[in-house]
Order: structure tokens, then C-alpha cells, then sequence
């Protein structure tokens, strides 16, 4: 704890001295939003480094982790609880969510994550406010001031204390305290009821400020406000406790306030105040003094405190009066009212500063400084005792605590007196501060010029962008990708060689016998399946020639190894067919040796010794392919039995067996399957290549959207090193082609948005729109979650047509008010029946016809089983419909759409068996971290600037959302994998948020520095999404989360 104290002072002294040494060089920073970037960035980079590291007050982090947990398991009936519950409900709205949050990762209680979790509310709360004391200072105060107000809060150490240690929930009662205040200054000062309410439903602490706030609404002489904002607080209030009091009546939040007051009866609980000062702390505060109990003394003292504040209003003026009055009033609140804890002074600190920025006065920032001691001091003298010594409690006569309370009560007295002065006499000691003469202009500090001087500009977004130029570089460097990209893909892929002969059993009771020749020890039997579900049984002969039973046989894998370890000395074993039916391609066995397995050479025979003919002679003719154990790179894995069968099925015309998704992707599938055989290779060659084809066109797509060829790089290179693209592209699924085609369907469709068809040409304009809807038809024969594509699709060319209508009406307009004899723009005649009307009609060709052509086509393989007819397409979609629409059943990986870009729950393909001790191997999907955590302020910035008319943006905000928005509303269990179609497009917004770093000043040599990393975490997970076999302890060190299970 001293450790902590220690380096949370040197961390405030610091960032105070940096401030003040660029303060007296009188420099000026232009872009001050660069430099409270990093303010917040560092604030909370320092509170995620501390929360984790001392579990903070266990008493009130334990209630709120039970709270948490009871919330999420029945958050309406939370107040009916059997057990301890004395805080308002609108933290519990947040400790549902954390509670929920909490069991979708599967946390118990007490981990690091579960830990930062219950204390992330409040260090976010502790940004904002520092964030609205900046904005509150950004037009009051010049320089580096208003950056400097808001880093002496973000690093105070009785905030990081308070929020970020302790764990505490104060910082969100001040961020409703700071929004309410401010907002009584804004020109709808009614709404500060809202925040206000919220504050009071946050702590009962909130109702100590309520006095001021009716003081302030009093003195404007308004009661139509005062009314206005008293309707916003009740009806807030009313909404926050709704689901609560439907079950128990609206008078519980009386009791609830008042059983909370009553709760704690004494004169101090810890706070280091007039009633510590004389020795009251832990009394009960009915205990006499001076004839009376404390708490008469009390409410005498609160009555004199409001007494004052109220004249203090009645005769004061200034903007600085709220502030002042909130301080007075608090302050003496915390000094002479019983029943205080610790931590009540707290919401002063915010409220000294808003004074410093209201008046400028040296006195608010001299208490500012004294009361953050005095805080500090208590908080950390509690909290400290409570870790060493697992109470509490102070003495009475504890040494700390008269000192810190007779500072307080002196802290207190100047405090009233400089109040006084300040709003009613109107006196005040202004700190010097002078408008820098240097000013820095641009960018933020610590970024030097560039070499000419000068700092790049941010350059605007073109309202027409260039058509692709594609150069010999950029061929250059796509290859050079892809030809990487390749080399680490195709290691250990698949093996080229599997067993391609079999036997199939067809009558229940036939038999063959596997002869060893002589007794030796059979320690294992594998065997290979093939296509077809079916049984048998083993026995072995026993020394006296008889048999025993061994084993069952179940064929009921796709092109897979089987394991049955036996352990038996025999010379023979026979085999008997239970269930006809079931294939196999090759059977194996083998003796284990010092660890290593040794394969034994047998013959297979009728069960009267002769030798067998026909199909039986294969279950030993590739004896070298046998293999002792089962690895994804000798047979089938996870979705693969389905793909991979019904890929086979389509190239020999059976009927298939997965007809969940359309064909189409099955039968790429396939094609890889004729040109490289039926082998694990084969059937997974076609999906990687897909993957590989993904780098050059987000190389394109990312130079089409940003018209520098740097952009392309970033995009193909984060595309090359995210996680979820190796893995999907390296299993024979269907996943990887469907994005490929809404990538391209949306690489075309941009040509179509950002340049006018009329400059183009009829001609020219109407083929990247007859591409879009190639694509997407391949996309939608592939799998129907590309259908969920085609409104994004649709907004994009309604809108690049209605802009196009813009400038024709513009056009028009403008040819009228020319002069005779002036000529229109040649374009202007055929806009309407070419550009308009017979491109939509070509639309519908090519996003309607053809598509369903399309469609249709892809079920060619049905036609080619014999018996299957048209007919049975059709009801195939009915089946596809119903199946997708009805699934209910779990997963035990299934994941929410929301926590898709959180990698909430990674999706675990495979786990390597029979391995040498310690050792693991694991094929698992997920994102890079470095890749899918910073995409999501990225898009929040494409959001942004999508809002502010930038088309690229629009495009990538329309198409993500297009694709993501259905799975919200899609009731059947759904996958992390399902988010891959939306990977290329978050990775596009975070080339964006590159490109206005570039343009803001950043050096590329930090953007190669994010690259570098994105490279780095992919070679750490590499892993755990290529089967490779590691150390069992470095796989669980890549288990971040108790979620990620792989």
C-alpha cells in the first residue's frame, strides 16, 4: 500500500512539474485535444496498470462482486434479497452488466480481470470528469491550462486512491455531481435534473448537494425552470427504479434512504472531522456531549451551516456561486454532521477546481492542494489499516487522525471565510497567467517538425475520388505478401497421402480375421473411415485359441483415423460386422517401444484361414499410410465432416449429406479435391488460396478507399497477420469463401459510390456494378449470411445516385441562369433516361437476375445424383429455412454478437490427443488482439467521420453494419466466425485512423512500431491457430481470459 501511495504521488508530482515547466517556457499548444488525449490515455493506462494489482476495500469489493452476480441472476428482484444491500439502484443497473459480463467469461471471483472489471466504472468515471473539467477550462482559461486543470485531477493520488485502489464508486457519484452543475449553466438548465437525480440514485451522498442546487434555481428567480428541472429529476428517478418497485410498491426507496442512514449510527465512522477531533470517532452518536448527544450537536450545526450557505447565496453573485456554495456546504457537511465516513470529503476536489476556472483564484488551487492531502491522508490511513490489520477502524486517539482532523477543521474555517469574501465581498487573488507568445501550432508536444519545418496538414477528404492506378510497385509488393502470406499458410496444411482404397461391410455377421503370424503384443488399433456409418466388433484370440472380446469398432467419422488402445497378446484378431454400412479405408496396429510406436505387420484372412479377394484386400494394401494416432493433418476436423463429405459426394453424385448452406462453397471445396486428391490437402488447398487472394485485394480495396499506396500495405498487411483469417482459411469450411465475396462485392461497389457514372460512361460505369452482383450472388450461393450484405449494398447506390441527382439539378439550375448561347454539360441530356433509369434497370439484371442464376446453378450437383429433380431444390430451401430459423440447440463455444469484437469466446476447432507428456497441440478461431481491440475506437472514428460526409467511411460503416446488424436480431446459436466477413471492413477503419495520424504529424515510424506488433502477436499465438505442438504451459499462458478456452 505505501508502495502504491508512494508511486501515485511522484506520478501526480510529475505530471504537475511537466505542465508547470512548459507553462513558464509560455508555450502554447493550438491542437489542445492532442495533449488531453494523451492526458486520458496515460491517466487511464496508469489506473489499468494499478487497479489489478491490490484487490482494493474488501468489505465493498466483495459486496459488490455478490451484488454483481445477484444482479445478473434476477436484477428486478434484487431489493427482495435475503442478504445486505444499502446502496441506491442505479449502480445496479452497472453491476448487471458487470455481473453478466463476468459469467460470459467465466470469471469465479477475485481473478486480475474480475478484479479491473468491478473498479473499471469508476476509473472511467474519473476520464470523464477530468475530460468536462478541461472542456469547462478550454474557454476561461489560455495555454496549457485547461490541460493542466484536468492532469492535477487525473493524477491526483486521492483519486487514484479513491477509484482505481479502494475500488469505491465516488468518482461516478462526481461525474453526475460535475455533469448536473455544469449543465445549470448550459441554455437548457432544466436538464440538470437528470444527472442530479442520477447522482442521488448513485450515493446517498448525493442528496448532501440537493440544498445548493434548490439555493442556486432560488436565486434566478424562476420557477418555471426550477419546476422544469425538479420534473426531469423526478421522472429520471421514477424510470431508474421502475423495474424494482413494480414487485415491491414505490416506498421501498424511502426505506431504502433511511435504512442506510440508520445504519452506520455514529458520531464518525472513520472521517477525519470535528467529532474525530474531540474524540468522538466509533462513539455512538447518541452518547452526550455538552449535554447534548452528537447527533443533536449535529443537526444544531447543520442547521447554522445551511443558515449561512442560504445568506451566502442571498448576498453573493458571480458565476463561481454554485461551486462555492457546493463547497462551502459539503465541506461543512463532512466537519460537522455525524454519521460521516471516510471518503465523503472527496466530491470537493472537483468543485475547488471549477472555481479556479470560474475566478482564477490562488486560494481555490492552495485549498485544492491541502484537501487533496487531507483526503489522501484519510482514505489511505483507512484503507491501510483495514489490509494490515483486517479492520478498519482508527482509535480515537490515533495520532493521524487528530492531526489530518485539526487540519481539516482549519482547512474548513478558511474555506468559510474565503467563501464569503469571494462571492459577497467580491474579493479575490487572481494567479498570473499570461497569454503565451510561442505558440506551438501545430500538433500535439511531443511530435518535432518534420524536416522542412513544417508539420503535415491534414489534407480534406475529396469529394471525387481517382479512379485505382495500379503500379509496378504495388504488384511488386502484393506478390511479395502473398507469396509470404503462402509459405507460413501452407506448413502442415494437410497431408498429400491418406488411405484412398476401402472395404464397406454389408451383412451384419460377416467377419475376416487380421493375422499376426505369431503372439505379439497389440498395444493399439487404428482405423481409417470412410463415407458411410456402420459398427463392428473385435475379438482377440487368447492363448487356448479362443476368442475374446476386444473392442467396438464405430465407423461414424469422414476420412479420419479411429484409436482403439487393446493391449493384448494375440496372434489374431477377428473382426465382425455389427451395423452394415460403415467404411474403412486402412486398419492399422501397432506396439509401443520406449515411447514410440512400432507398426506391426499382419495379413488379413476368412475366418477359416484362406485368404481373402476383393474388397477386403484393402483394409491392409497401404500399410505406410497407417497411422498410431489421429492430428488434423491426417484426417477431418471440427465442420470439416460435413463440408469436406458433402464436397466428395457432389464429384461422385450422391445424394449429400450437409444441405444446411448452399452449394457453392462445397463445391470449391471440390475442385480442390480433383485437382489434389481426396487427402487433407486436397480439400483444404482451395480455402487457403481464398485467404491468400484476400491480401492483394485489401492491398487494392485500402489504395481504392485512401489513394495512397502506403494505405494498401497497412490493410494487406493487418489482413495477412490477423488470427481468424489464418485459421479460417487453413479448415476446409465455407466461411472464408463467403468473405472473399463480400469483400469483392463491396470492392466493386465502391468504384460505383465514390465516381460519377456520368464521368465515366454508360459503359464503363455499369461494369464494377455487374461485378458487385456477380459476387454477390457467388456470396449468397456460398452461404445466406451474405444476403445480409445487400441493403448495405442498396444504400450505397441509392445514395451515390441521389448525389449524382444533386449535381444534375445543380447543373440544370446553373445552364438556366448562363447566358444565351452558353452549351450544358453533354452529360446532362442522357442523365436522366441513361444515368438514372437505365442503370437501375441494369440493376435489376445484375443484383436480382443474376444472381439467382446464379443461385440456381450452383445446385447443378443435386441434378447430377440420380433421382434428384428440381423439385427437390426447392424443398431444399424450405428445409434450409426451417433448419435455420428453428435451431435452438447450444454450443458450448457459442458466443453473442456483441462480444464477437471483444473476443469474448474464442471458437475451439481442435485439440491434438496422445501427445508426449507436457505437450499440447490446438487449432482455436479468434481475432488478433492488436488488430480487433484497436478496430473498435478505429470504426467509432469512421462513425464519426462517416457522420461528417467522408464517403470512404460511409462505405465501410454502411458495409460492417449491413453484415453485423441481422445477428442481432438472429435467435439460433451463432459463432465468433460468423464476424469474419466483417474483419476486412474493421481493418479498413483502422487504416483510416493510420491515415489521420499520418496527416496529423505522426512519423511512420510508429505506424510500423503498430505493425510490428500486430506481426508479433500473431507469432505468439501462432500456436494456438496452427496445431503446432508446444509446451501445454505455453498454450495456457496464452489463455488470457478464463473465457478463452483452447
Amino acid at each position: 500500500m505505501r508502495i502504491i501511495a508512494i508511486v501515485s504521488c511522484l506520478l501526480f508530482l510529475l505530471a504537475a512539474f511537466l505542465f508547470l515547466l512548459i507553462e513558464r517556457k509560455k508555450l502554447s499548444v493550438k491542437k489542445r485535444p492532442h495533449v488531453i488525449r494523451y492526458a486520458l490515455f496515460f491517466g487511464l493506462l496508469i489506473r489499468l496498470v494499478l487497479a489489478p494489482v491490490i484487490e482494493g476495500f474488501p468489505n465493498d469489493m466483495a459486496l459488490f462482486r455478490f451484488w454483481s452476480r445477484k444482479a445478473a441472476e434476477n436484477f428486478t428482484g434484487l431489493y427482495q434479497g435475503d442478504f445486505f444491500l444499502d446502496y441506491p439502484p442505479l449502480y445496479m443497473y452497472v453491476l448487471f452488466l458487470i455481473g453478466k459480463l463476468a459469467g460470459l467469461l467465466g470469471l469465479a471471483g477475485g481473478e486480475w480481470l474480475d478484479i479491473l472489471l468491478l473498479k473499471l466504472p469508476s476509473i472511467a468515471a474519473d476520464l470523464i470528469t477530468g475530460y468536462l473539467l478541461y472542456r469547462a477550462a478550454e474557454d476561461r482559461l489560455p495555454g496549457n491550462w485547461p490541460v493542466l486543470v484536468s492532469a492535477i485531477y487525473l493524477f491526483n493520488p486521492a483519486v487514484l486512491l479513491d477509484s482505481t485502489v479502494w475500488g469505491q464508486v465516488d468518482s461516478f457519484l462526481v461525474m453526475f455531481l460535475a455533469l448536473g452543475f455544469l449543465m445549470l449553466s448550459s441554455k437548457r438548465p432544466a436538464l440538470a435534473g437528470i444527472p442530479l437525480a442520477a447522482a442521488v440514485l448513485t450515493k446517498p451522498q448525493g442528496l448532501i448537494f440537493l440544498p445548493v442546487v434548490f439555493f442556486e434555481l432560488l436565486k434566478r428567480r424562476d420557477w418555471k425552470q426550477l419546476l422544469k428541472t425538479l420534473a426531469c429529476g423526478i421522472a429520471s428517478i421514477f424510470v431508474v427504479i421502475l423495474p424494482f418497485a413494480l414487485r415491491q410498491g414505490p416506498a421501498w426507496i424511502f426505506r431504502l434512504y433511511f435504512n442506510t442512514a440508520e445504519g452506520y449510527p455514529y458520531a464518525s465512522l472513520n472521517a477525519f472531522n470535528f467529532f474525530s477531533l474531540i474524540g468522538a470517532n466509533l462513539k455512538s452518536d447518541s452518547e452526550a456531549f455538552l449535554m447534548l448527544s452528537y447527533q443533536q450537536w449535529g443537526i444544531l450545526l447543520m442547521i447554522g451551516l445551511t443558515v449561512f450557505t442560504a445568506i451566502l447565496y442571498w448576498k453573493g453573485k458571480g458565476p463561481q456561486l454554485p461551486y462555492v456554495g457546493a463547497v462551502a456546504f459539503s465541506m461543512g457537511f463532512f466537519m460537522l454532521s455525524v454519521r460521516m465516513h471516510e471518503r465523503y470529503l472527496f466530491p470537493v476536489l472537483f468543485f475547488l477546481l471549477m472555481i479556479l476556472i470560474q475566478t482564477r483564484d490562488k486560494w481555490s488551487l492552495i485549498f485544492y492542494g491541502v484537501a487533496s492531502f487531507t483526503v489522501f491522508a484519510n482514505t489511505f490511513a483507512v484503507l491501510d489499516r483495514m489490509l494490515k490489520a483486517g479492520s478498519p477502524h482508527i482509535p480515537p486517539g490515533h495520532r493521524v487522525l487528530l492531526l489530518v482532523s485539526a487540519l481539516n477543521i482549519i482547512l474548513f474555517a478558511a474555506v468559510l471565510i474565503w467563501s464569503w469574501r469571494n462571492v459577497v465581498q467580491g474579493k479575490s487573488q487572481p494567479l498570473y497567467i499570461r497569454a503565451p507568445k510561442k505558440p506551438l501550432e501545430d500538433g500535439p508536444l511531443w511530435f518535432s517538425p518534420e524536416k522542412s519545418g513544417e508539420r503535415r496538414t491534414r489534407r480534406p477528404e475529396p469529394k471525387e475520388y481517382a479512379p485505382l492506378h495500379v503500379e509496378k510497385k504495388d504488384f511488386a509488393v502484393m506478390a511479395v505478401l502473398t507469396a509470404l502470406y503462402l509459405c507460413i499458410t501452407l506448413i502442415h496444411l494437410g497431408d498429400f497421402a491418406v488411405p484412398e482404397t476401402e472395404w464397406v461391410g454389408k451383412n451384419s455377421g460377416d467377419s475376416f480375421v487380421l493375422d499376426l503370424g505369431k503372439e505379439q503384443y497389440v498395444d493399439r488399433m487404428t482405423f481409417y473411415c470412410g463415407l458411410g456409418e456402420g459398427a463392428c466388433h473385435a475379438w482377440y484370440e487368447d492363448a487356448n485359441g479362443e476368442y475374446r472380446s476386444l473392442a467396438d469398432m464405430e465407423m461414424d467419422e469422414f476420412y479420419k483415423w479411429k484409436v482403439l488402445n487393446v493391449s493384448q497378446l494375440t496372434s489374431r484378431i477377428r473382426i465382425e460386422v455389427a451395423d452394415p454400412g460403415g467404411a474403412i479405408k486402412e486398419i492399422g496396429l501397432f506396439g509401443e517401444k520406449e515411447g514410440k510406436w512400432n507398426s506391426l505387420a499382419f495379413k488379413v484372412r476368412n475366418t477359416d484361414g484362406t485368404r481373402v479377394q476383393g474388397d477386403l484386400l484393402h483394409l491392409a494394401d497401404e500399410p505406410d499410410l497407417a497411422r498410431p494416432r489421429a492430428d488434423y493433418r491426417n484426417g477431418t476436423y471440427f465442420d470439416e465432416i460435413y463440408h469436406v463429405r458433402t464436397a466428395y459426394e457432389h464429384l461422385h453424385r450422391i445424394k449429400p449429406y450437409e444441405w444446411t448452406h448452399p452449394p457453392f462453397g462445397k463445391i470449391l471445396i471440390s475442385a480442390g479435391i480433383a485437382l489434389f486428391g481426396m487427402n487433407p490437402f486436397g480439400w483444404r488447398i482451395m480455402g487457403t488460396l481464398t485467404g491468400a487472394a484476400m491480401i492483394p485485394i485489401m492491398y487494392l480495396f485500402g489504395k481504392k478507399l485512401f489513394q495512397r499506396s502506403f494505405y494498401g500495405f497497412c490493410a494487406a498487411f493487418l489482413m495477412m497477420f490477423d488470427l481468424m483469417h489464418f485459421a479460417q482459411t487453413r479448415i476446409a469450411t465455407i466461411d472464408s469463401y463467403t468473405t472473399l465475396f463480400v469483400m469483392l462485392m463491396y470492392y466493386y461497389m465502391a468504384d460505383a459510390f465514390l465516381q460519377k457514372s456520368y464521368r465515366k460512361g454508360f459503359g464503363k460505369s455499369l461494369k464494377p456494378l455487374f461485378f458487385s452482383g456477380l459476387f454477390f450472388g457467388l456470396g449468397a450461393a456460398t452461404k445466406w449470411s451474405a444476403l445480409y450484405g445487400a441493403p448495405g449494398l442498396a444504400v450505397l447506390f441509392f445514395t451515390a445516385k441521389y448525389g449524382e441527382y444533386k449535381d444534375y439539378r445543380a447543373a440544370k439550375g446553373g445552364a438556366k441562369e448562363d447566358a444565351k448561347g452558353s452549351s450544358s454539360p453533354a452529360w446532362m441530356e442522357k442523365f436522366m433516361p441513361v444515368y438514372m433509369w437505365k442503370t437501375m434497370l441494369c440493376c435489376v439484371l445484375f443484383f436480382i437476375l443474376v444472381p439467382a442464376a446464379l443461385y440456381l446453378l450452383s445446385y447443378l450437383p443435386y441434378l447430377r445424383v440420380p433421382g434428384m429433380k428440381f423439385s427437390d431444390i426447392l424443398e431444399y430451401q424450405k428445409s434450409m429455412f426451417h433448419y435455420h430459423s428453428t435451431l435452438k440447440s447450444g454450443h458450448p463455444f457459442q458466443s453473442a454478437w456483441w462480444s464477437w469484437p471483444l473476443m469474448v469466446r474464442p471458437i475451439w476447432y481442435y485439440q491434438g490427443v496422445d501427445l508426449p507428456a507436457g505437450m499440447a497441440s490446438t487449432i482455436s478461431s479468434f481475432g488478433n488482439p492488436a488488430i480487433w481491440w484497436s478496430g473498435i475506437p478505429a470504426f467509432l472514428a469512421a462513425v464519426r467521420a462517416a457522420w461528417k460526409e467522408n464517403k470512404a467511411m460511409f462505405l465501410v460503416v454502411i458495409a460492417l453494419l449491413s453484415l453485423y446488424i441481422p445477428w442481432m436480431a438472429v435467435p439460433r446459436s451463432a459463432f465468433i466466425y460468423h464476424f469474419f466477413p466483417m474483419v476486412p471492413f474493421l481493418i479498413l477503419s483502422i487504416v483510416y485512423g493510420i491515415k489521420c495520424l499520418m496527416e496529423k504529424g505522426v512519423r511512420k515510424g510508429w505506424i510500423y512500431g503498430y505493425l510490428g506488433l500486430v506481426a508479433i502477436v500473431f507469432v505468439l499465438f501462432y500456436p494456438a491457430v496452427s496445431g503446432m505442438v508446444v509446451p501445454k504451459a505455453y498454450i495456457e499462458g496464452l489463455r488470457w481470459f478464463p473465457s478463452w478456452v483452447f
